[in-house]
C-alpha cells in the first residue's frame, strides 16, 4: 500500500501511466519476468502475435517500447534481483519502483530505503481502520497485544485483522489463539 500510494503521487510525473505487477517473490509461485513482460507488453499496446518467445526478445522490445516515455514501473513483492533485472525501464524518463522483503544490494543504480516496523500507535490505528473502531475499543489491550505479536509489521497486521474482520463471532482476543 505505501508503494501504491508513492506510485499515485509521482503520477504527474509520469504522464504516458504506469504499469504494476504484484512478483509475488514471498510466495511458492513467483511470477516468471517472460510471463510478466508479455502482459507489460500486452498493456503498453503490442499486439499477441508481435510479442517474441524468449525473455531477451521480450525484454529488448519491451524497452524499446518505453522509448521515449515517461512511464513508471511498480515491481511490488520482489523475491530478488535476478527476477526485477529485464522487468527494469532502462529508459530515461522512465522508473521503477520496486518493494521486496529482501534487500537488493546487488542491483547497480538502486537506491534502497529501509522501512522500519510501525510504532504501536500506527500499528493499531492500522489494525482499527480493518476491523472497526467498535471491535478494537472494546478490547484495546488485546488489539495492542495482536499488533505486539505482529511485530508491528504491516503486512502482519493486514493478515490477522483481515482474518479477524472476517469471522464477526470472534473477539479480538481470541486471534492470538489461532
Amino acid at each position: 500500500p505505501l508503494a501504491v500510494h508513492v506510485a499515485h503521487a509521482a503520477r504527474p510525473h509520469f504522464p504516458d501511466g504506469q504499469l504494476y505487477i504484484d512478483l509475488q517473490g514471498a510466495g511458492s509461485h513467483a511470477a516468471q519476468p517472460v510471463a510478466v513482460l508479455g502482459a507489460f507488453l500486452r498493456a503498453l499496446g503490442t499486439p499477441d502475435a508481435s510479442i517474441p518467445d524468449s525473455l531477451d526478445e521480450r525484454a529488448a522490445l519491451y524497452r524499446s517500447t518505453l522509448a521515449g516515455r515517461r512511464l513508471l514501473v511498480l515491481l511490488d513483492n520482489a523475491r530478488d534481483a535476478a527476477q526485477i533485472r529485464p522487468l527494469l525501464p532502462g529508459t530515461a524518463g522512465c522508473a521503477a519502483l520496486v518493494t521486496s522483503r529482501t534487500r537488493m544490494v546487488d542491483l547497480a543504480g538502486a537506491q534502497l530505503i529501509d522501512l522500519d516496523v510501525m510504532s504501536p500507535e500506527e500499528a493499531l490505528q492500522l489494525f482499527t481502520r480493518i476491523v472497526g473502531a467498535e471491535r478494537v475499543n472494546a478490547e484495546r489491550e488485546a488489539a495492542l497485544d495482536v499488533v505486539a505479536a505482529c511485530g508491528f509489521l504491516p503486512l502482519a497486521i493486514r493478515v490477522a485483522a483481515s482474518r479477524l474482520a472476517a469471522r464477526r463471532t470472534w473477539t479480538v482476543s481470541v486471534l492470538p489463539h489461532f
